[in-house]
């Protein structure tokens, strides 16, 4: 159930404090960077003493980069704070905490914790109490201590305790109106899952410009017992969560948020560590906390002992067993060892400094390290491009030999080449493919500074991408899976065993367009290629074939079973069982929802699905399937035969000159729209109005656009169970922008227009 102090505003909530009193004091002279306090529309010079409940008048909306903010400055701090008391006075006596609007998780963690139980607890927490609470973090801190002193302070000084009491006691119902409230509480619990959702989505779309997400995943058995399940590095994680629909993973989003805080935990840790000490351990954890000289032999047979690598024969001398036994136990830790990038900040660290430090002597790099403490043995560059190598790295620099002498020597273009790759291949798993000049913007935007010249070597001599038709290019070695192109060509291709370029190309383009709807909240921009390109797309992938007539087809047989989820199985079932294979939006809405699918999944479905194809107004077919022209005119025909139905049946003026309209409502009043009469439209365009049922109650807005299109009846609707061919009578009242809604039959409708 949703716990509610009616009225108050909670932390992020506009006129409540963006941090509690004993913080403001603690940190009054902290002063605020200076993005932030434009964010927070404050002058020059502000402190944190500053984020009050009056920010509000300042800052119009709490940017997600200020919220992440504060909570890791809170984070940060947590030691420096820990015995500081969170509650400035005492807590009110008789004041139940559990009457407080909290997040779902800062509640669950409090009342595990018994906090909530005792007024003197609560009087005396301190901040180091809150982050000794299991599931208690810093977010959870700011939630619980916001609102409690907001709500103190309305009992202090703004409201009666009777008052108070009433805001806070479930009203009295009696029969009629219990449906009412039933229904009222049930949305407020939906709109705290869906506010859930969205805080999350914000949060983990917040982490994408962080390198270190693109470095850790369930195969680096450093976190993998940290991350929730799946696959992927967490950014691909992100990635797919957020491009998926709505709450299709509404458990994982919330998981995977939750895992952050102690991922954040073991990378700071490991930043922490010299890079040899990281090396051993990194190798420790792979070798399953292998320790001794077992682990010294693999170190050194590595390169990861600072000196070159040693031979399969030096190494297994060094433990007594065969070369063959090394190279099984080598095989075995490369194996496990991830694809991508390896959390190692040390290695960054020391790659950083010998490529400004270069050009200079091997023995002067070998100290160079010791240095600057980034390791605590001496360095030989070999060693150092070892571990770049398995480490996922591309260096920088490289050793040169001239006149029996070695160099190490810096080159400008492997500066930057490390996010120019990183980028073309997200880009072309997002997409399937990408460009040049796609890579060059993204890299720009990033505040990387390239040339057209640096990104072509790059791509050319350091990356694995390769190139179709021009500057396009794609990437044969990533994961078959990840690859949005190839996985939407075999949907369709599941569905047509053959289709043309161009109709794979419509399909392409209704499947990115709802990614790139969805992706408001984060993800990749999505390039649908030219058909030239999409066949040098094809015919490089060797999973598809492209006849001399433009056809692709896929070499090994698909079943649309195995390669569809559900709600597209559904589209094909009922697009089959027609004898044409086309139906009208009528009746494969019909046979859709029949089949299991909701109102609204159809209607996104049926407006993004690559697999299914829009012959015309009010038609629709599989993509690729051969139909019959004289059905589909046979069908247009018969569609334009049929009558429309009027909705709207009749309009006049009350006799308090109050506008009304009666409307005949449909079968299914999702979404429900119609048209203000011609008439009187002009009275109500562009306005919004305050929408109050038979006994005065709210329920919602309902507005008019430009061109007369009324909406915002679902919440009466849903309430009042509405059915087709029910009378909904609109009543307007013009002066004080109220509609009054009531809902009937035929007799309803009588009583506003009497037969003459």
């Amino acid at each position: 159930m949703l716990y509610s102090f009616k009225g108050l505003a909670v932390w992020g909530d506009r006129g409540a404090p963006l941090l509690p009193t004993s913080l403001r004091q603690a940190w009054k002279y902290e002063k605020l960077p200076n993005w932030a306090l434009k964010d927070a529309g404050l002058p020059s010079g502000s402190t944190l003493s500053e984020l009050d409940s009056k920010v509000w008048v300042t800052m119009h909306s709490f940017s997600s980069r200020l919220r992440n903010y504060l909570i890791r400055f809170l984070g940060s701090r947590r030691h420096q704070i820990a015995d500081r008391p969170v509650f400035a006075e005492q807590w009110p006596f008789g004041f139940d905490p559990a009457r407080l609007t909290l997040k779902v998780r800062t509640r669950n963690a409090l009342e595990s914790s018994k906090l909530l139980e005792s007024e003197t607890a609560l009087s005396q927490v301190t901040y180091g109490d809150l982050f000794r609470i299991k599931g208690m973090g810093a977010l959870s801190i700011l939630d619980f201590s916001c609102a409690a002193e907001n709500a103190i302070g309305a009992l202090n000084s703004q409201v009666s305790s009777s008052e108070v009491s009433a805001s806070i006691a479930l009203p009295d119902c009696d029969s009629e109106t219990a449906p009412d409230q039933f229904d009222e509480t049930a949305r407020e619990v939906t709109e705290e899952h869906d506010g859930r959702l969205d805080s999350a989505r914000e949060y983990l779309f917040s982490l994408l410009g962080e390198t270190w997400v693109h470095q850790i995943s369930e195969r680096d058995p450093r976190f993998a017992r940290l991350l929730p399940p799946g696959e992927g590095t967490i950014a691909e994680r992100i990635e797919a969560l957020l491009t998926a629909p709505p709450t299709a993973f509404f458990a994982d989003e919330i998981a995977l948020e939750s895992a952050i805080p102690k991922v954040r935990l073991e990378y700071d840790r490991i930043d922490a560590l010299q890079l040899d000490v990281a090396l051993r351990e990194y190798m420790s954890a792979l070798m399953r906390r292998a320790t001794g000289p077992r682990l010294d032999a693999l170190i050194a047979r590595f390169g990861w002992a600072g000196r070159p690598p040693l031979t399969l024969e030096e190494a297994a001398k060094k433990i007594g067993v065969t070369r063959e036994r090394i190279r099984q136990i080598q095989n075995r830790i490369l194996n496990r060892m991830p694809d991508h990038e390896i959390v190692m900040p040390a290695l960054d660290r020391a790659i950083e400094i010998v490529q400004s430090s270069a050009p200079l002597s091997v023995e002067a790099a070998k100290n160079l390290l010791v240095e600057h403490r980034i390791s605590q043995q001496r360095f030989h560059p070999a060693s150092l491009l070892e571990v770049c190598k398995t480490c996922r790295r591309t260096p920088p620099f490289q050793i040169a030999r001239t006149n029996q002498r070695e160099f190490v020597t810096s080159s400008s273009t492997q500066a930057f080449a490390i996010p120019i790759i990183r980028i073309a291949y997200i880009q072309a798993g997002a997409s399937g493919v990408s460009n040049v000049q796609e890579l060059i913007e993204e890299c720009l935007q990033k505040r990387i500074r390239v040339t057209e010249k640096d990104v072509r070597e790059v791509l050319s001599r350091l990356s694995n991408v390769e190139f179709l038709n021009g500057d396009w290019f794609w990437r044969p070695d990533g994961k078959r899976e990840r690859n949005r192109l190839r996985n939407v060509t075999r949907k369709m291709l599941s569905v047509a065993s053959s289709i043309g370029l161009g109709d794979l190309r419509e399909g392409i383009r209704r499947e990115y367009s709802w990614r790139v709807t969805r992706s408001s909240t984060g993800g990749w921009r999505l390039f649908v290629p030219s058909r030239p390109v999409l066949e040098a797309f094809y015919r490089a992938n060797p999973e598809f074939v492209v006849s001399e007539a433009g056809f692709v087809s896929s070499v090994e047989p698909l079943d649309y079973r195995d390669e569809l989820a559900r709600t597209d199985q559904i589209l094909v079932r009922v697009l089959r069982a027609s004898p044409t294979c086309i139906l009208d939006r009528a009746g494969f809405a019909k046979g859709c929802i029949e089949s299991g699918m909701n109102e609204n999944t159809f209607s996104v479905y049926s407006s993004y699905s690559p697999i299914i194809e829009h012959l015309g107004t009010d038609l629709w077919t599989l993509r690729g399937v051969h139909v019959d022209p004289a059905a589909v005119e046979a069908i247009r025909a018969a569609n334009l035969a049929v009558p429309r139905q009027k909705r709207v049946v009749d309009h006049g003026w009350t006799k308090n000159g109050h506008l009304w309209i009666g409307i005949r409502l449909p079968s299914s009043t999702h979404g429900f729209i119609f048209s203000i009469p011609s008439a009187v439209r002009r009275l109500v365009e562009n306005r919004e109005f305050s929408a109050l049922s038979e006994k005065g109650l709210p329920c919602g807005n309902v507005r008019v656009n430009s061109e007369g299109a009324c909406y915002g009846f679902a919440s009466f609707l849903t309430r009042r169970g509405a059915d087709e061919n029910d009378i909904l009578i609109t009543e307007f009242d013009i002066e004080d922008d109220v509609v009054r809604l009531r809902l009937g039959g035929d007799e309803l409708l009588e009583q506003y227009s009497p037969d003459d």
